[in-house]
């Protein structure tokens, strides 16, 4: 509760300022505590999915790898009966009567043939996936079947992509040894066939047949879907997302179970036995490189991580729901607790509003006895506010004592004024007279002191000053009988600048009382003003007299005067050392004063150096 000790009520009624939300205390500490509450908690689930990906693209490898290592061996066999099978056929006496020149009888070129395509029938009874099998001899004759026809096409001038890209230009497979081709189809063979009107795509293996000087060329063409399906109807990938495909040595996908990517290149995936298998992460995708050892092949799984982080999915879900509830409970939570710890602060910004309307004394009940920052700070609150009402207080007093010494002082100014018409009584009686110099004289002594009376300036202008001397010397003449003459040499765009009241006065008057001469010769007194543009603009005073100069040791001793406290030697320059602590006091370091004095010589010269100033004091 806040209780108002001391101190009027301000009049009106009292309108507590509303903080914005942005630049509430309170707000920001929820808004920081929120924010960490989340980075803590987004950081801990962030190192928690992370460990889950990396454990389940584990196991996931893990299953694959064995899943692959066991369809390796699947394609693996199925080539070696492949291969087995070529072996058998080209061993074949029907197929190496084939090789030999077919320069002999009608009879005998007919039943080889009729023998050929006997053989390569009884191979389609038996094997189902052999689509076709295609014979090149060397004299450019072609005999091509599969299940349907036989056909035979004698000095072929086009023998097909096939015997171009992968006999003719290689030679044929070397020392009798199997080679394997895919991304073929049956137009690819130098025959026409009338199966059907879309090319049967084909996964070839090729091998070459001897007899004697004489080479031929054994192709067996295997049903592209049925290869596929040796690796794709696993259950696993058939029923998954899974992208299974095969790519030869340079990279061409030429099995795969969409067909829309038969041709392109996957150069990047790559692999031989030797280096042996890869796992990749690329756009979205876990992709898993397994070589074969047939055509030194690359089987090639693309998996969604959508697929293998299907479970986390759930997870983080769920996580964001909990999420959202806990970020809830904490803000409130935290509302109240903040709310309760704060809530002294908002009566101590209370307490200062009201200070600020003008209810002064006010404290805060029940809250100091806290031990803790809080009770610190209300305790302290309490202190400052007492004091502010003591101080305010004793303030007040002294504003009255100082109302008081006003009017003492506008007393007191009845005395000026009773000493200026004394003096214009004394200068009309002197005039009635006939006493002119004694008129002038108590007329300029009016002048003289009515700047010390009127004036309450701590400066004045280089005309005020000019004309303060000019009556100061009138007088000291009077006194001393017209023996000293004053000379100014102050340019008329200087004569606004601003100096110290009375600078100059005790510089001349220590030069009518110590420089005149014999009464025989007039003391010459020149003053002289210069603005300097330095760092910043500065006037430079010059009083010289040619009076009597000084001994170096008094010279000596006269300078290290101004800097000691007033000793008995230099009582008779003290004005000097006055005008030199006022402009101390005045201008620190910012100025200078020089004095030069050679006895042999005679004349003594003042030089002050302080900054330029026409503002007004």
């Amino acid at each position: 509760m806040i209780k108002g000790k001391a101190g009027k009520e301000p009049e009106g009624k009292y309108e507590q300022r509303k903080i914005p939300l942005y630049k509430s205390y309170f707000a920001r500490m929820i808004f920081i505590m929120l924010v960490f509450f989340i980075v803590v908690i987004s950081i801990s689930f962030l190192y928690l999915y992370v460990g889950m990906k990396n454990s389940l693209k584990k196991r996931t490898d893990t299953e694959k790898l064995q899943t692959y290592s066991q369809l390796a061996q699947n394609i693996d066999t199925f080539g070696n009966e492949m291969e087995l099978l070529a072996l058998r056929t080209v061993n074949n006496t029907a197929t190496t009567n084939m090789v030999v020149n077919t320069e002999g009888t009608l009879s005998w070129n007919i039943e080889r043939r009729v023998d050929f395509f006997s053989l390569v029938n009884a191979v389609f009874a038996e094997y189902s996936y052999v689509q076709s099998i295609c014979f090149y001899s060397a004299q450019q004759e072609i005999l091509f079947a599969d299940s349907k026809w036989n056909i035979v096409q004698e000095d072929a001038k086009d023998l097909g992509r096939f015997f171009e890209e992968n006999i003719e230009k290689q030679s044929g497979p070397a020392s009798g040894q199997v080679r394997w081709y895919g991304g073929y189809n049956s137009e690819d063979f130098g025959v026409e066939t009338v199966n059907s009107k879309t090319p049967l795509e084909y996964i070839s293996l090729c091998k070459p047949v001897f007899r004697g000087a004489y080479r031929g060329w054994l192709v067996i063409n295997i049903d592209l879907h049925y290869f596929t399906s040796l690796y794709n109807n696993v259950r696993g990938i058939r029923e998954s997302k899974e992208n299974a495909y095969l790519i030869d040595q340079n990279g061409f996908i030429i099995s795969s179970r969409d067909r829309e990517y038969l041709g392109e290149q996957k150069e990047e995936y790559v692999r031989t036995l030797r280096e042996g298998y890869v796992t990749l992460e690329e756009d979205g995708k876990q992709i898993l490189c397994y070589p074969i050892s047939i055509g030194d092949w690359t089987m090639v799984n693309e998996m969604p991580m959508s697929q293998i982080l299907g479970d986390i999915g759930d997870i983080r879900q769920i996580f964001i729901a909990a999420v959202a509830a806990a970020v809830l409970l904490f803000v409130l939570l935290i509302t109240i607790w903040l709310r309760w710890m704060v809530r002294p602060l908002f009566e101590v910004v209370d307490g200062l509003q009201k200070m600020e309307n003008g209810q002064l004394g006010v404290t805060l009940d029940g809250k100091q006895s806290r031990e803790d920052e809080i009770g610190l700070l209300v305790s302290r609150f309490n202190q400052m506010s007492v004091e502010i009402k003591h101080l305010v207080e004793e303030n007040t007093r002294m504003e009255e004592k100082k109302r008081e010494a006003q009017i003492q002082i506008l007393k007191a100014q009845i005395n000026p004024h009773f000493l200026y018409n004394t003096l214009n009584t004394v200068k009309w009686m002197a005039l009635v007279k006939g006493e002119t110099d004694m008129a002038d004289c108590v007329s300029a002594l009016g002048d003289l002191i009515s700047p010390v009376f009127k004036d309450g300036r701590d400066k004045w202008t280089l005309e005020e000053e000019q004309e303060y001397i000019t009556n100061y010397g009138k007088i000291m003449n009077y006194r001393y009988g017209e023996q000293t003459n004053i000379e100014f040499s102050i340019p008329l765009e200087l004569s606004d600048i601003l100096v110290p009241k009375f600078v100059l006065q005790p510089i001349v008057e220590n030069a009518f009382l110590y420089g005149r001469k014999d009464e025989k010769e007039k003391l010459r007194i020149r003053i002289s003003a210069e603005e300097k543009i330095e760092r910043i603009p500065r006037l430079l005073l010059t009083v010289t007299n040619d009076g009597p100069g000084l001994k170096k040791e008094e010279l000596r001793r006269l300078r290290q005067s101004l800097e000691s406290e007033e000793s008995k030697e230099e009582r008779s320059h003290i004005g000097l050392k006055n005008i030199y602590q006022r402009l101390k006091l005045l201008y620190g370091e910012d100025f200078s004063m020089k004095i030069e004095s050679e006895a042999e010589k005679r004349g003594f010269l003042v030089e002050l150096n302080i900054p330029t100033s026409r503002e007004a004091w």
